[in-house]
């Protein structure tokens, strides 16, 4: 099989990822071998998944290994893409015929055993102190105490009753302060029950000639990153079905980007 390999630029990486969710793996070993069995260059993949070799003029194989996953993928094998990634490698030789060219094919890994159970878990933010119920209920005791510490100092005004109600007013502010570090990440929830959608494929596609500029897929808890050029966008968003399929359930209205990123709720 020919692979496409290009010249040495800036942000030219493959990316080693699951072929059930699609996110990207870390760690990975990455071992680039000769044609003798020799190694020749090693690398780990970083949080997105991604590596990079910049070999010699010769022929080469690629070897992955992550505990709990299996290379190469079976589940897609003979494609040369999917719905996220393109250049998909399973193990073939590469030939190098060029110096300074960048191996960068994408690497789909099959994990050995999805443990749905706590996929489950974190989609319903069941048994983690994080979202869901848990998040409101925090939110309530602090307004409640808020309250409390307000009321107290109007009836008996003193330096403790002060301190208290100061602290509160603090920590309110630092929450303000801080909620927008939230805002730089996207999420996608079920509009009937306000739970995340995990695994979900976003496009996001210009406004104005309707070309599609990204795709990105949500993580466990339904967010996704996407640095993107200020203008106008909409997206589409397709579920992913039990048999690995994808189903169109949502397009968007066309919204403005004014801070580099997609930073809103999609409720599908």
């Amino acid at each position: 099989m020919k692979f496409s390999l290009r010249k040495k630029k800036a942000a030219e990486w493959g990316t080693v990822y699951d072929s059930v969710t699609k996110q990207p793996l870390d760690p990975v070993y990455v071992t680039v071998y000769d044609m003798v069995g020799r190694e020749v260059a090693t690398s780990i993949t970083d949080l997105d998944g991604r590596y990079g070799f910049v070999l010699a003029p010769g022929m080469y194989r690629i070897v992955v290994g992550k505990t709990h996953y299996e290379f190469p993928s079976k589940r897609l094998a003979g494609k040369t893409k999917d719905e996220v990634y393109r250049d998909l490698y399973f193990g073939e030789n590469i030939v190098i015929t060029e110096a300074e060219q960048v191996i960068s094919q994408n690497i789909p890994m099959d994990p050995l055993a999805v443990d749905w159970n706590e996929t489950e878990k974190q989609r319903r933010n069941l048994g983690y102190f994080r979202g869901g119920g848990f998040e409101w209920l925090v939110t309530g005791l602090f307004a409640l105490g808020f309250l409390i510490a307000l009321i107290v100092f109007v009836l008996a005004p003193n330096r403790l009753h002060l301190m208290v109600f100061g602290a509160y007013v603090l920590l309110y502010f630092i929450k303000v302060l801080t909620s927008g570090e939230k805002k730089r990440s996207s999420l996608v929830i079920h509009s009937a029950t306000r739970e995340p959608v995990p695994f979900a494929l976003v496009h996001v596609y210009a406004a104005n000639d309707k070309r599609e500029v990204t795709k990105k897929v949500t993580s466990y808890t339904g967010t996704f990153f996407s640095l993107i050029p200020n203008g106008n966008y909409f997206v589409t968003i397709e579920t992913r079905n039990p048999d690995g399929t994808y189903t169109l359930a949502y397009t968007s209205s066309v919204f403005t980007v004014v801070r580099g990123m997609i930073s809103k709720t999609f409720a599908i």
